[in-house]
This record gives C-alpha cells, sequence and structure tokens, in this order.
C-alpha cells in the first residue's frame, strides 16, 4: 500500500476536524418556550431556543389603561417599550423549558356614582 502524501493526509486532517467542530455546535440543545397560552400576542416568538442564545420578542398587544408585568419562570423581568413594535423583552436562554406569562392589571377604574 502507498503512502499516503503529507499534504494529502494534512487535508484530511482538517477536513475531518471541521466537521467534528460543526457537528458540536450544531448540537446545542434547544429548549421550549411556554407564552401561557398567548404565543399570537409575541411577535418573533418562537416555540424552542437554544441555550445560551440571546431571546428578544416583542409584546404587540397595547392596553393603554392597564400596567403590564412580564415574567419568566414566575420571575418579574423588565420590558422596554419599543415605537411601532410593542414591549421589548430580551433574555439569555436558559438550559430548561421557560414559561413567559403577562399580568395585565387595570389601572383606570370608572368611579359611578
Amino acid at each position: 500500500m502507498e503512502k499516503i502524501k503529507k499534504p494529502v493526509k494534512v487535508t484530511i486532517i482538517l477536513f475531518l476536524s471541521v466537521i467534528m467542530v460543526l457537528s458540536m455546535i450544531g448540537c446545542a440543545k434547544k429548549y421550549q418556550v411556554d407564552y401561557d397560552g398567548e404565543k399570537e400576542l409575541w411577535s418573533g416568538a418562537k416555540d424552542s431556543y437554544r441555550a445560551g442564545s440571546t431571546v428578544t420578542i416583542y409584546y404587540t398587544l397595547i392596553i393603554s389603561d392597564a400596567d403590564l408585568t412580564f415574567r419568566i419562570d414566575g420571575e418579574k423581568v423588565s420590558a422596554l417599550w419599543k415605537e411601532g413594535k410593542g414591549y421589548r423583552l430580551r433574555f439569555v436562554m436558559p438550559e430548561h423549558d421557560v414559561k413567559i406569562t403577562t399580568e395585565v392589571v387595570e389601572s383606570m377604574m370608572y368611579m359611578g356614582e
């Protein structure tokens, strides 16, 4: 059997190394996001994200006479208002499934006679 020439060996090793690195990157586990039945109110919302990725979504339901509180896994999180898009929620996807909830509290009440 002929000896494989050195440049061919190097090319094969580099090719296999690239394939191995790409397969490890592509194997990052995705985790599910539960929007508490309101996914249609979130612009840019996906069902799952890779752990460590930055998630940016916009809550598009605009309620002028209510206060909104956003929570991820029960923890209150800040959401910034972005004109023309809604409330922007940005977070790094953890290594577990998450649940996003929105609490709406009416801030204006009718005081009848």
